[in-house]
């Protein structure tokens, strides 16, 4: 989640994952902003308030929330009959940098994010191969 900065309460880590609704109550607290946070290293479960508000309408992954992407490339991207609906719409391929997660947004990429680098693993592949 580098691109909120989140830390476990428990033990620092900042290798955290949105966790599963498990009653009512995490529904409630989803309407309020507050969504339901594990620890990949002390697997503590706790709420954090991932609504910040100056970054609301840029694209952020689904999975993680981190605000660092790439653009997917189009080249070897199975696209399912709704992915192509939206794509004809004007959605984006985005991939996560942090998880890799592949998903379409109507958000742009936050402009201080880091520059656009490739998510075409034969580009990377070759780029490990040449140097």
């Amino acid at each position: 989640m580098k691109g909120l900065s989140l830390t476990c309460e428990k033990c620092g880590s900042s290798r955290l994952r949105r966790s599963r609704r498990q009653s009512l109550a995490d529904f409630a607290h989803i309407a309020q902003g507050q969504y339901p946070v594990r620890c990949l290293d002390c697997n503590h479960r706790f709420l954090a308030n991932l609504l910040q508000f100056e970054k609301i309408p840029f694209a952020k992954c689904p999975k993680c929330f981190n605000l660092d992407l790439v653009t997917s490339p189009q080249k070897g991207y199975h696209s399912s009959l709704w992915r192509t609906v939206l794509l004809s719409l004007g959605a984006h391929r985005y991939r996560c940098s942090a998880c890799r997660y592949n998903f379409l947004s109507f958000r742009f990429r936050d402009p201080g994010t880091p520059p656009e680098a490739t998510a075409d693993p034969v580009q990377e592949r070759a780029k490990g191969a040449g140097a």
